[in-house]
């Protein structure tokens, strides 16, 4: 807030005059003083009478010669100068007409020294935004002074400049030029002082400026670090505002970072202060929220951050331009230190974990803004007073978030309790249902084996019971003995199949096979399934010849997907078989008209335990259906469309 005064009316002077005079540190920068110095008058200053020694320094303040429009080397000795205060030039009167702030000028002072005398400094700066200081024969320059912004080289610093031998009478001119700023001129006066207190005291104020900065930077990164291991929003919002407080404490008083930037531009100088300013508001507003969310409604931080981004924009003006938006913010900054006490109150109220703490400390850091408002509007001078109130509100709010992380610390260790006594209950009723689920999973199998035994025991029993007419012949019997015998041999290959499933690996036996015999008994052992339900089975036989099969393992996955689409396929349904000879491979297509296979199981349906819509059943037909296909070397897909049917593809070779 570089420069920021402002000529209000007496109720508003008076308001700021009274925050700062509750601020312990109003004078900060300013030497213990004995006596009164004295002022300047029509261009001279008299310290005669004055021992820099015991009275300690002198600001320059009081009337000092000012030649609107014009550097030294213009000004002739029959120009009548004008009279002019440190502070902005902006309202100073030419051909009855305000100066304005954009212009060039010099300012004149002849100080009358006491005969003895110590070593001299003066301390200059605060000019905006370029000056070049003329001490009797020495020349200073802080930034380049120009006629216009093109000749302008605008710095925005303190400096101290030291006089080896003074004489009697000290002739002091100032030349200042502004082109980038809404106040010009020289808005602070120098001080003059005894050589080794200026820099004592000039080297305390910036270990201070330095202290309080390491201070805002060490907390920046420790809350940061809190955040990173545990995301917490309150860490990283308090985070963020520590941050902008450290960046602005290099800039204000005693403007630390020219010690490593003694060049820095003032445009950056002063556009970072304004981008820190133009979000401490919406910053604040995220920290309170997250902090006190019951009290800080959603609509009230929407708020802040709307303004927020109404006032970043402006930075893209050049700085005369931006400048001007300053005072519109301090009414946001009033507004935000009140909502926050109001929210500070209500927590308090309300019984908030830490809330007395943080109003406490947030009161010293609002009194510090405040205080800082106070001397730019008064003076136009930037003051360090809300970085110092930001120390007593950082302890404050460390002691919150440590009582905060205490709490969910303790809560943490009694969750931690509750639930190893939960886990071990949990532990314990898990093996019991895991007792209960292995035996009812056997049962479920034992079930499933069972009703997959049905179709060839049925078989049998038809068999025999033919076997056993005495009106049969001979043929005939052996005829039902060799199908008795194969469906005894099929009944321990399933039960092998689901044993060898079961540990993993599938074997098959290659032979020659017949196809058209092996046609044949396909339809003897599919035909019961269908029968029952008068569902019409066709088995068309597109080629002849043998083919290499393990016959009883390949049956298995034709009777798998035959016995689904039976148990699928209404009263009247179809079931058509396909087999064709391809470039050296066996294909078989099975269709059906049925239902279709429900969504929710295709891209699985061909995994473990699963079965849809059947009373019986492992769930392990497909899965072991597919892997004997593929330890035959082939491969089984499936076509499926709700309400007209599915298709099954078995490629084998031949």
């Amino acid at each position: 807030m570089k420069a920021m005064h402002n000529h209000g009316k007496g109720s508003m002077r008076f308001f700021f005059w009274l925050i700062l005079s509750l601020f312990p540190l109003a004078a900060y920068g300013t030497p213990q003083e004995k006596k009164v110095p004295p002022v300047a008058a029509e261009g001279v200053l008299d310290l005669r009478q004055w021992n820099f020694e015991q009275d300690g320094p002198v600001p320059l303040n009081g009337q000092w010669k000012f030649h609107p429009g014009k550097f030294k080397d213009e000004i002739k000795p029959e120009d009548i100068a004008g009279l002019i205060e440190p502070g902005p030039w902006n309202h100073f009167k030419v051909n009855g007409s305000d100066f304005g702030s954009l212009g060039f000028g010099t300012y004149r002072l002849r100080i009358l020294l006491p005969e003895k005398k110590p070593g001299l400094t003066l301390k200059s700066g605060g000019y905006d935004s370029a000056a070049r200081l003329t001490l009797g024969n020495a020349v200073h320059a802080i930034g380049k002074p120009g006629r216009s912004r093109e000749e302008t080289d605008p710095i925005y610093r303190y400096d101290l400049i030291e006089f080896t031998n003074p004489s009697q009478v000290l002739e002091i001119q100032i030349e200042v030029s502004n082109f980038f700023h809404k106040n010009g001129g020289m808005l602070v006066a120098p001080v003059l002082g005894e050589s080794s207190a200026m820099h004592s005291t000039s080297r305390r104020e910036q270990i201070w400026q330095a202290m309080l900065a390491a201070t805002f930077l060490i907390f920046s990164i420790y809350h940061l670090i809190l955040h990173g291991i545990r995301r917490n929003p309150v860490a990283l919002h308090f985070a963020s505002y520590c941050t902008l407080f450290f960046v602005r404490t290099l800039l204000t008083g005693e403007g630390i970072i020219h010690n490593w930037l003694p060049n820095l531009d003032f445009r950056i100088d002063l556009g970072m202060e304004y981008l820190g300013l133009f979000l401490l508001a919406p910053l604040f507003a995220l920290f309170l929220r997250s902090l006190f969310p019951e009290e800080f409604p959603l609509w009230f931080r929407n708020i802040f951050l709307v303004t927020g981004a109404i006032f970043l924009p402006a930075l893209l003006f050049p700085p005369e331009v931006y400048s001007h938006f300053l005072n519109g913010f301090l009414i946001v900054i009033l507004l935000m230190v009140s909502t926050a006490l109001i929210t500070a109150i209500r927590a308090v109220r309300q019984g908030r974990a830490g809330a007395k703490i943080f109003l406490i400390g947030f009161i010293i850091l609002s009194i510090g803004i405040l205080a800082d408002i106070s001397t730019n509007f008064l003076f136009g001078i930037s003051t360090p007073f809300a970085s110092v109130g930001m120390i007593g509100y950082i302890l404050a709010q460390a002691v919150v978030i440590a009582m905060r992380f205490s709490a969910a610390l303790s809560e943490s260790e009694r969750l931690s309790d509750s639930l190893r006594i939960a886990y071990s209950e949990a532990v314990e009723l898990r093996g019991k249902l895991a007792q209960k689920e292995k035996l009812a999973t056997i049962g479920d199998m034992a079930a499933g084996i069972v009703h997959d035994l049905k179709n060839p025991v049925g078989i049998i029993k038809g068999s025999v019971e033919m076997a056993d007419d005495d009106s049969i012949s001979r043929d005939q019997r052996r005829e039902m003995l060799n199908i008795i015998n194969d469906e005894a041999d099929r009944m321990l290959y399933l039960a092998q199949d689901i044993l060898d499933f079961s540990h993993g690996m599938v074997s098959v036996k290659k032979q020659p096979i017949d196809l058209e015999a092996y046609a044949e008994r396909i339809r003897t052992v599919l035909l019961p399934n269908f029968t029952e339900k008068q569902i019409k089975f066709s088995l068309n036989l597109n080629t002849q010849g043998s083919v290499q099969l393990d016959p009883d393992r390949f049956l298995r996955v034709i009777v798998n997907i035959a016995g689904n689409a039976a148990a699928a396929l209404p009263h009247g349904g179809e079931f058509k078989m396909e087999v064709t000879r391809l470039d050296g491979r066996i294909g078989l297509t099975l269709r059906d008209n049925g239902p279709g296979i429900p969504e929710e199981i295709r891209s699985t349906l061909f995994q473990p335990f699963v079965t849809h819509g059947k009373a019986q059943g492992t769930g392990l037909g497909m899965a072991i259906a597919k892997s004997m296909v593929e330890a035959h070397g082939g491969t089984i897909t499936f076509e499926t469309e709700t309400g007209k049917g599915t298709t099954f593809t078995i490629e084998v070779p031949a």
